[in-house]
């Protein structure tokens, strides 16, 4: 018959006795005073002396989380430190540590770590479990215990994965109440005299506050809340700042209520900055002792991460490295036939918004049918852009799974497992790199990989790659993976230059950052990569490259004014090449470049560089005087060689010249330079079919030369007749004669005009992997134009004079008969380039062709109305009228005629034979 304890009370505060249950648990706040009393009427019945059971009674208690373990080992150390047993209890090692009596005070005190644990007291006459058994929970106020993040000594890298552990007690044991916490992450140094929510959301290293519940049900034994998790070190949290940098978390706690209209609300109940609360000393929870241990037994810092003052171009080559040593440490098996286990796949498609390449196809007749050799490209700069990987005719649910490359009682069913963005077991390989395989007793002509134990599975996919769920990847139903990626570029500009000087870079300098990326080609692409496998195709590598979204345009007008003031000046039709650069299309540089038509000694350009990612905009313009004074050495040059066309060259003779003493005025007029220059080159995908899905350089544009140069000479070469030889020289002479004989005593004049223009354009098409486009202009075209200009100086009669009201105060007008003869002969010179590509290379064709040369004359007597003003007392014909023509002739010097070409010229190469056409 029993006769032992059946049941105590329990009183708080002096308060009321309440029955405590077999096995009920009770809360024990640590503000009050528990007692637990055991009366006579919590005895058996049956037993006759229940005051000397109550004397008698035994109280042990033991964290309820060891008590399968003291069943099994008897292990004395696990029971509660309680004193008072006189007689050693053998049962499960309790010895004497119990006390004995009819009460027992419970008034929680200690480490904030002991509140929360469910622990097991045993109520008992002789031995534990003979008697009664019941649970108390020491609590303490809620709180935001402790936080830290595993080894915190060491010092971290940026893009290594470092985690923590958060822990909170008692919000998860309010009955009726529902809570949350938002995280803040903080630089140390700064952050310390944070109070408030403002400056941790304004100060938040994270794009977003991280948030997360706290109201989840306790474990069975812990009562305390624990949110672990972990996160990769972000290299933008560098800032631009050379120096090791020390970074912690704030916490705020919200209670979830509701407001009259029934939508939730969110109350602050507290909030702890671990910058300036720390949790210190380097712990680990030891379950013995149900305590974080100090493990170096020195001050130090649990609740802050130290990261390293590396250069962000040794982050991003070493990220580099880390992730192409992973793709080789998976290895990508490559399949040459198809495999038939009834686990696996059909195709692998990859897919952007800009192309579309099947890189698996176990059905492929006219290719092979693993092409997961090659990447898959994108463009992408701080905005992100997706790439579907998608599995066609997926097999892995409800069918056979031997999960080859996986843990025992893994299956290839999980999503982690088909996409494989945590750890992967490599396939064992031979020294070469062929890969081991055996044949698949189960399934007729199938070869199965082996799994390589002794190296063991890589490290974490996603950490190495700096991945994060729903930020880097997704998942769309069984069969698709999406990744979100983006371009990680250097915003630091000769970062290493800078970090000697200080540990903070110049914001000024590192605006320059674009210039890092001035030349595009494949060294600037980064890599990622996504495991897939099965039991049919395991291990096959989705590498990605991604290319930085940067595109560079260069325009300019480039004017050169000449050095001589008076006698250099532009032509009054010179082209405006605005529009030349409106032609290719330009996205950034919208700037209107004008070069203005200035006489001064003086080079200037107007320049415009600018580059484009992500639709920000970088631009870099220069006015630069003299830095083309080289070219206009050359128009100086041409203006002294043709000196001699003035007559007043001291070795200038002639007999024209002593005949007529007539001398007229010079002219010389150049038109400088007018470059038109549109340029740009950024990443572009390739568009031939064979290139599909790959990204290469392509520049586009081109430059304009209206005109490159433009001479203008107008000179009187009476003084020079002497000089000047040949068919020119000889028609002179025929004109000479023929005024002289229609004319006597008259002054004769003779001017040679020349006009002389080369000019261009060239446009350009140009991908590294596709080639030139076609259909592109490339021309160079020199004109040259001279001609002669011959006449008589008479004066004539004046026939009327008009003066009054007819015309303004201050002018004379008059009307004068006159006799004049003019002869002119003409003829030019064009030379024309016209560049293009074929398979053999860049070639142009080349041609030069007389325009011809024709001489006429005409003798005539005119009426000529001429005027003067008070302010311009030279005469000036206004209007002439030919009275009566006394000689007219043409005739032809020169016939036209194709002095060279047209030649096909390679120019890549000298040894290319040249083709006529």
């Amino acid at each position: 018959m029993a006769r032992g304890i059946k049941h105590c009370y329990w009183k708080t505060n002096n308060g009321p006795l309440q029955r405590v249950i077999q096995g009920g648990e009770y809360l024990l706040h640590v503000d009050d005073t528990n007692e637990f009393i055991v009366d006579e009427s919590c005895i058996e019945d049956s037993n006759k002396n229940k005051q000397a059971t109550i004397n008698g009674a035994r109280w042990a208690f033991i964290y309820n989380d060891f008590f399968a373990d003291v069943q099994k080992s008897n292990d004395n150390s696990l029971w509660g430190n309680l004193s008072g047993g006189t007689v050693a209890v053998k049962k499960w090692g309790l010895g004497t540590r119990y006390k004995v009596g009819g009460s027992i005070k419970f008034a929680p005190t200690g480490s904030n770590f002991y509140y929360g644990f469910k622990q097991r007291v045993e109520l008992f006459s002789f031995e534990p479990g003979s008697g009664f058994y019941f649970y108390v929970i020491p609590m303490a106020k809620s709180s935001i215990t402790f936080a830290y993040f595993t080894e915190s000594e060491r010092i971290r890298r940026y893009g290594e994965y470092i985690r923590y552990q958060i822990a909170f007690h008692g919000y998860n044991m309010e009955k009726g109440k529902s809570y949350m916490a938002k995280m803040y992450l903080l630089e140390k140094e700064l952050a310390t005299g944070f109070r408030n929510t403002k400056e941790f959301d304004e100060n938040n290293l994270w794009d977003k506050v991280k948030v997360f519940d706290i109201s989840g049900a306790a474990s069975r034994d812990d009562y305390n809340f624990r949110f672990n998790s972990g996160f990769p070190i972000d290299i933008a949290w560098k800032k631009g700042e050379n120096r090791q940098k020390n970074f912690t978390i704030a916490i705020e706690v919200y209670r979830k209520d509701k407001d009259r209209g029934g939508k939730e609300v969110l109350h602050l109940v507290t909030a702890k900055n671990f910058a300036a609360e720390p949790t210190m000393d380097l712990l680990k929870y030891d379950r013995n002792i149900l305590k974080l241990e100090d493990l170096d037994n020195k001050p130090s810092e649990s609740s802050r991460f130290m990261v390293s003052e590396e250069l962000m171009d040794s982050y991003l080559n070493r990220v580099e490295v880390q992730k192409v040593n992973q793709i080789q440490y998976i290895g990508d098996v490559r399949y040459t036939h198809k495999e038939f286990d009834p686990c696996g796949f059909s195709t692998i498609t990859v897919k952007s918004d800009d192309a579309e390449v099947v890189i698996f196809d176990e059905d492929a007749k006219d290719k092979p049918i693993d092409l997961t050799a090659q990447t898959f490209d994108i463009i992408a700069g701080d905005n992100r852009k997706n790439i579907s990987v998608k599995v066609g005719k997926l097999a892995t649910k409800g069918v056979l799974c031997n999960g080859l490359l996986l843990e025992a009682g893994q299956k290839h069913s999980e999503q982690k497992n088909l996409f494989q963005i945590d750890r992967v077991m490599p396939a064992l390989r031979l020294n070469g790199g062929v890969f081991v395989t055996r044949p698949d007793i189960s399934q007729k002509d199938d070869y199965d990989v082996q799994p390589d134990t002794q190296k063991g599975q890589s490290e974490d996919v996603s950490e190495i790659q700096e991945w994060q769920l729903n930020r880097d990847y997704k998942f769309n139903g069984d069969d698709e993976a999406v990744l979100m990626l983006r371009y990680v570029y250097n915003k630091t500009f000769l970062e290493k230059a800078q970090s000697m000087v200080s540990t903070q870079t110049s914001d000024a300098v590192n605006t320059y950052w674009v210039f890092n990326y001035f030349i595009l080609d494949e060294a600037k692409s980064q890599s990622y990569y996504l495991p897939v496998s099965t039991c049919r195709y395991p291990n096959q590598l989705v590498k990605v490259r991604v290319f930085p979204d940067m595109e560079w345009e260069l325009a300019a007008l480039i004017a050169i004014p000449g050095t001589r003031k008076v006698t250099l000046k532009f032509k009054a039709t010179r082209q405006d090449l605005r529009g030349y650069h409106n032609r290719y299309n330009f996205r950034y540089a919208k700037r209107q470049l004008e070069a203005k038509a200035e006489t001064e000694e003086k080079v200037g350009v107007d320049f415009t560089l600018k580059a484009a990612t992500s639709g920000t905009e970088f631009e870099v313009g220069y006015k630069i005087e003299h830095a083309i004074k080289k070219v206009v050495g050359t128009f100086n040059a041409v203006y002294q060689g043709l000196e001699v066309f003035d007559g007043r060259d001291a070795n200038a003779r002639g007999s024209a010249a002593i005949r007529t003493g007539s001398i007229r005025t010079f002219e010389f007029n150049i038109d400088p330079p007018n470059v038109g220059v549109a340029i740009k080159w950024k990443h572009a995908l390739a568009k031939l079919e064979k290139n599909k899905g790959k990204v290469g350089t392509r520049i586009e544009g081109g430059v304009a030369l209206k005109p490159f140069v433009g001479i203008g000479i107008t000179v009187d070469l009476v003084s020079i007749l002497g000089k000047v030889g040949g068919l020119v020289g000889k028609a002179i002479q025929w004109i000479i004669e023929a005024l002289e004989y229609a004319v006597d005593n008259l002054d004769i004049y003779f001017n040679f005009k020349l006009n002389a223009e080369i000019a261009g354009e060239v446009s350009i098409g140009y991908h590294n992997l596709d080639g030139w486009d076609s259909g592109l202009k490339r021309e160079l075209k020199i004109k040259v134009n001279a001609s002669l200009e011959a006449g008589v100086d008479y004066e004539g009669t004046v026939i009327a004079t008009v003066t009054g009201a007819a015309v303004p105060v201050g002018t004379t007008e008059e009307t004068v008969a006159t006799f004049k003869a003019k002869a002119s002969i003409g003829g030019g010179v064009e030379y024309t380039e016209n560049w293009d590509a074929d398979k053999g290379g860049i070639f142009k064709t080349v041609q030069v062709k007389f325009t011809g040369m024709k001489a006429e004359i005409e003798v005539y007597s005119a009426l000529v109305r001429r005027k003067k003003t008070v302010h311009n007392p030279e005469w000036k014909d206004v209007s002439e009228q030919k009275v009566d023509v006394k000689a007219k002739k043409e005739f032809v010097l020169l016939n036209e005629s194709v002095w060279y070409g047209p030649e096909k010229i390679y120019t890549d190469q000298d040894d290319k034979k040249t083709t006529k056409k």
